[in-house]
C-alpha cells in the first residue's frame, strides 16, 4: 500500500526556493515534504489479507448461514466487510490518522476503478436511450398522422 513518509526539506543554505520563499516555517523548524507513492510489503499484505478474509467470511455468512442469494448483494457485502477488515487490520499497524488516509485511499481507488469499468456500460445505456427516444418520436408521428386521417374521414361522413 502507499505510505506517506515525511522527509525533511533541504537546509536553507542548500538552494533558494523558487520565487524566493523562505524554506523555514515561522517557528524555525524545517519544512516537511511528504513522499506519497511507495508500496510497502506491509501495506500490500494488509490489503490482500483483508480482501481474502472478507471473501471467506462473506461467502460463509452470505451463501451458507444466512438465507441470502444474489451476485450484487454478495459483492456489496464483500466490499463493506473488506473495508471494515482493512480498517481493523490497518489500525493494528498504524495510527488513526494514517488509517483514515489509507482507508480513504482504498475507497477512492476502488470507486475510481468501478466507475471506469462501468463507463462503457453507461455509454451504451445512453446510446440505447437516444435510439428509443427516436423510435418513440417516430411512433408518435405515425399516431398523430393516423388520428388526423381519422378526423378527416369523420368530417367527410
Amino acid at each position: 500500500m502507499l505510505t506517506h513518509d515525511a522527509q525533511p526539506a533541504p537546509k536553507a543554505d542548500a538552494a533558494p526556493a523558487p520565487g524566493g520563499a523562505p524554506q523555514e516555517a515561522a517557528g524555525g523548524a524545517a519544512e516537511v515534504k511528504v513522499r506519497i507513492a511507495r508500496v510497502t510489503p506491509a501495506g500490500a499484505a494488509t490489503v490482500t489479507g483483508a480482501a481474502a478474509g472478507a471473501l471467506g467470511l462473506v461467502w460463509v455468512l452470505y451463501e451458507r448461514v444466512l438465507p441470502f442469494s444474489g451476485v450484487l448483494g454478495f459483492w456489496l457485502a464483500w466490499y463493506c466487510v473488506f473495508l471494515l477488515l482493512y480498517a481493523s487490520m490497518a489500525r493494528l499497524q498504524w495510527d488513526a490518522r494514517e488509517v483514515s488516509h489509507r482507508l480513504a485511499l482504498v475507497a477512492f481507488t476502488t470507486g475510481g476503478i468501478i466507475a471506469k469499468e462501468n463507463l462503457h456500460q453507461v455509454r451504451g445505456w445512453i446510446e440505447n436511450y437516444h435510439k428509443l427516444k427516436d423510435h418513440l418520436e417516430k411512433i408518435s408521428e405515425i399516431n398523430r398522422e393516423l388520428l388526423r386521417r381519422q378526423r378527416q374521414q369523420r368530417r367527410k361522413e
